[in-house]
């Protein structure tokens, strides 16, 4: 008919042909007799992975801390076929071919057949008779392993247990960090049909927040999902990576934002030398970590009176400060934070790993591009919404009253620490320099420096 054989038709030709058995044996494989016969050779599964290979429906999963694929751990988008790749050891005996297969856990492992050399033999693919259910959890899995040669008869041949991740869709990322897949599968696992983008991302947002498995900042804060999920701890630039690898766990993009504070005003007055949390962060009783990010801070507040607040000195007690001395995370100028956003149904929904503030909609209308200046109004929304509040006090040098001085601006000014609520919108008094992170796709790849 002039038909070129599939890989698939031929292997099953080789095995009607080699092993001389009917076809309708050849799908009744899998009802082999339980008891081991003696004499033959025998064959056991010798490596079973599922990390490995080029189906497209499989998904790697890493150890975060040493970067090693592991190969025993198994993470499917839910509804999928599951595909195995087996080496299988010749224990004892001679054959140079045999047909293997498994039965039990999604209709088992249809026949295969694998040839030997040296007491092993080559890699097999094998894939499962029925899908995994079409639902996020975690499906324990129980094969029992078997192998025929020649004419003789099935011989079972031990069995195995698989712990397979039902994710949600396939992820954004190929490749995954397992204590991701392990925790977002749990987190999700318990959402109502149908699910969406937004329902996954709080999910995974609300286990970070009420689970503590990582925490902010520390003593050896991680910058990268790698090191966060190594150290248990990590920074906002960190964090904002978790959350993005999280998601992407299953199968949601979120974005990657950071700002940072720059000057908009360098002459007598200076706005703004630091951005001040008091908040100890996700996981924290406290401000924890090394000097200069976390200290004790003599703080000199504002709450209300602006731009020209009352300031006497030192323990006045009758002027618009107020002194305390209290321990805070400090970031300097040029310095900022990280957070995510999550486009879902034409709203920008901002997620803020670090502080546990989330999710919190229409900051923005529209993501702001990377390396935009924002300030005065273009800000409104988002200090009105996140920033006022996740902000305890900005510092700079500012214009106040002095004793006897009546009139403000005047000729002297003090490093304060002033309430962002308190900091007017149409002066532009606040700059934030944005920055997002580029995701890498097949299209905009080629646009890229070198």
């Amino acid at each position: 008919m002039g038909a070129i054989l599939s890989k698939r038709t031929l292997i099953v030709a080789l095995f009607l042909a080699f092993f001389l058995v009917p076809a309708n044996e050849a799908v009744l494989a899998l009802e082999w007799s339980e008891n081991v016969t003696s004499g033959g050779p025998q064959i056991v599964p010798y490596i079973i992975s599922f990390g490995w290979g080029q189906d497209p429906d499989q998904i790697t999963v890493k150890d975060p801390c040493t970067g090693e694929i592991l190969a025993e751990s198994a993470a499917y988008a839910r509804g999928s076929y599951v595909t195995v790749k087996v080496i299988f050891r010749l224990r004892w005996g001679t054959v140079s071919a045999a047909v293997v297969a498994a039965k039990g856990s999604l209709g088992g492992l249809g026949p295969e057949l694998a040839f030997f050399y040296g007491g092993y033999s080559q890699v097999v693919t094998m894939k499962t008779l029925e899908p995994l259910a079409n639902t996020i959890g975690v499906e324990d899995v129980l094969w029992t392993w078997g192998y025929k040669t020649y004419l003789n008869p099935w011989q079972k041949i031990g069995s195995s247990t698989h712990k397979i991740y039902r994710l949600n869709k396939p992820p954004v990322e190929p490749n995954l960090y397992f204590p991701l897949v392990v925790w977002t599968t749990d987190w999700c696992d318990a959402l109502p049909e149908p699910i969406n983008d937004k329902a996954i991302a709080d999910a995974i947002f609300q286990g970070f927040v009420s689970t503590g498995v990582i925490k902010y900042c520390g003593d050896n804060p991680g910058y990268t999902t790698d090191d966060v999920l190594c150290y248990g701890e990590g920074m906002c630039g960190g964090m904002k990576e978790v959350f993005y690898d999280a998601c992407a766990t299953q199968g949601v993009y979120v974005e990657r934002s950071c700002w940072e504070l720059w000057p908009s005003d360098m002459f007598i007055e200076f706005k703004w030398y630091h951005t001040i949390f008091f908040d100890p962060g996700l996981g924290r009783d406290e401000p924890t970590g090394s000097y200069p990010t976390v200290s004790f801070l003599e703080m000199k507040e504002v709450d209300s009176a602006y731009p020209c607040p009352r300031w006497f000195g030192e323990g006045s007690g009758f002027d618009d400060v107020r002194e305390e001395t209290r321990k805070a995370y400090r970031f300097g100028l040029y310095d900022g934070h990280c957070v995510n956003f999550l486009d879902y149904e034409g709203t920008l929904y901002l997620y803020d790993l670090s502080f546990g503030i989330g999710p919190i909609p229409d900051t923005f209308s529209t993501l702001p591009m990377s390396y935009e200046d924002l300030s005065g109004l273009e800000l409104y929304d988002f200090r009105e919404r996140y920033y006022n509040d996740a902000v305890d006090y900005m510092e700079g040098l500012i214009y106040c009253y002095f004793v006897d001085q009546e009139e403000c601006p005047g000729h002297w000014a003090d490093i304060l620490d002033i309430s962002p609520h308190v900091i007017p919108y149409e002066d532009q008094e606040l700059l934030l320099l944005w920055k997002n992170e580029i995701r890498i796709t097949e299209e905009n790849q080629q646009c890229l420096p070198n």
